[in-house]
């Protein structure tokens, strides 16, 4: 079947997830940790980012573990999470370079969307920060309908509102059992990022690739 669409997951692979949210924690640690040494913030910030686990943990739970280490208040953790995690994580959001090249390329033979999982206000501003918005077809947000990868509902919805078959679209993705298997699952061609190529990625079946300009190594475009 004819390949109309190129989907793609958001976090680590459009935007550099993991820079901005090492960014946001150590921002994180110097308000809370003011006069403390370079030992205790190395520390806390340790302790956060081994527990945030590529953002799957809820951040309750991470300032949670982090005030109990540290002796802060339940209403610190209540701040970082509800406020100062909300409203300044977006702000640190960049795209990996190429990103927008690749976007923008894709677009002229192909719709170009995206189907992320997240909390709707933090996702929808890192889409502002990072101009998204103004280059791809479509944006679903898993928060904005109660669904999460990899439930196929989410794949099947984003599909509908781009305006194709799972059988049509590709997914491009950073996360084997969100993003490979669960658009696989549904029909959808995913291509897997495997952002280190130091050691072999062992997925087979799945074209992958180490840098996000590589998908158009991958998926054909008329011009190539």
């Amino acid at each position: 079947m004819k390949k109309t669409t190129v989907l793609f997951d958001m976090d680590n692979t459009l935007i550099d997830r993991v820079a901005a949210a090492q960014s946001m924690y150590r921002v994180i640690v110097k308000r809370a940790l003011p006069d403390g040494s370079e030992e205790d913030r190395q520390r806390m910030f340790d302790l956060m980012w081994e527990i945030d686990d590529n953002g799957d943990t809820p951040k309750a739970l991470v300032f949670g573990q982090a005030a109990k280490a540290f002796g802060l208040s339940d209403e610190w953790v209540r701040v970082q999470t509800e406020e100062v995690w909300v409203k300044e994580f977006p702000l640190h959001t960049v795209l990996f370079e190429q990103a927008e090249t690749v976007l923008r390329t894709l677009q002229k033979y192909y719709k170009v969307g995206i189907i992320t999982n997240g909390m709707s206000s933090v996702q929808k501003a890192k889409v502002k920060a990072a101009g998204l918005d103004k280059i791809v077809d479509m944006i679903l947000i898993g928060g904005d309908v109660g669904l999460r990868k990899p439930d196929p509902a989410l794949y099947l919805e984003g599909c509908r509102r781009i305006g194709c078959l799972p059988e049509e679209a590709y997914y491009v993705g950073d996360n084997i059992p969100k993003d490979i298997y669960g658009s696989k699952a549904v029909g959808m061609t995913p291509v897997y990022i495997w952002r280190d190529d130091s050691i072999p990625c062992d997925l087979e079946g799945v074209p992958h690739i180490y840098k996000i300009e590589e998908v158009l190594e991958v998926i054909p475009c008329p011009s190539k």
